[in-house]
């Protein structure tokens, strides 16, 4: 029997159909395997904990790593990884910079940090504007999923420094360069979410629901119709649940330029 950290948090107004979909899609993950798959709670702040019994353990655990993810145990094994996946937390708290919690199960609770200066140089073309206003034009709020870089851990002094993985500025880049809305909806399956636009009859306003993680939704909108007016349609079916608005038109004033800063 094995119990690991699965990169997916289950939080908001809809946590519990959340978490039957998250059972589903793991047990679906391991299927064929002699194994048995079940979701036995969570981390404080969220994440969700599997269960693998049987005798092809490792194989689905590896499936699942390279599938959904599983949270790193140790620093060793965090700093071994090329990418980290992780989630945005405490947005906004400070002004220097986004902090990202990267799963870290054992051990002191250390989150991945990308300071206000890199976070210019990769999605603002170097422009000297706010933490706040970067993170509101890129819909970068609290459990956005980010793949990230790192780029130094400092164990004396507890810290993580990390940028954008060049996967994640690729989908802010096309986020940018094809010139249209998006909602971004955080806490809410692919699944409720479609149901949730047929039934308001938005579905033919949107050109397809793009997934960042299992429980966060990108919506792409057609030409000509704009996130807000989506938002306000859609939210009475989906109490509760944060939708927030991307706009490239605000994203070009933000940086200045025509395309986001490379990495």
């Amino acid at each position: 029997m094995t119990k690991c950290v699965i990169l997916q948090k289950l939080y908001g107004p809809r946590r519990k159909a959340c978490a039957e979909t998250l059972i589903r899609y793991l047990k679906s993950q391991a299927s064929g395997l002699e194994v048995t798959v079940s979701l036995v709670g969570q981390t404080e702040r969220g994440w969700a904990i599997a269960e693998i019994t049987g005798s092809d353990e490792r194989v689905a655990i590896n499936y699942l790593r390279q599938r959904i993810g599983i949270a790193p145990a140790t620093l060793d094994e965090l700093e071994s990884s090329p990418q980290v996946k992780g989630a945005a937390i405490d947005v906004g708290r400070i002004g220097y910079g986004l902090f990202v919690d990267v799963g870290l199960s054992h051990g002191p609770c250390m989150d991945a940090f990308i300071p206000l200066h890199t976070l210019r140089r990769q999605v603002a073309d170097g422009a000297r504007v706010s933490t706040r206003m970067i993170l509101q034009t890129y819909c970068i709020y609290e459990n956005f999923p980010l793949s990230l870089r790192l780029i130094k851990v400092d164990r004396t002094l507890g810290r993580i420094e990390a940028e954008f993985s060049d996967p994640q500025i690729s989908i802010f880049e096309s986020w940018f360069s094809d010139g249209l809305d998006r909602v971004l909806a955080f806490g809410v399956s692919e699944k409720d979410l479609e149901e949730a636009l047929v039934a308001t009859g938005l579905r033919r306003h949107v050109v397809k629901v793009e997934q960042l993680g299992l429980f966060e939704q990108s919506l792409q909108c057609r030409p000509g119709t704009e996130a807000p007016g989506v938002i306000a349609r859609l939210g009475n079916s989906l109490r509760g649940v944060p939708l927030r608005a991307f706009s490239p038109h605000k994203a070009r004033i933000l940086s200045g330029s025509q395309k986001v800063a490379a990495s």
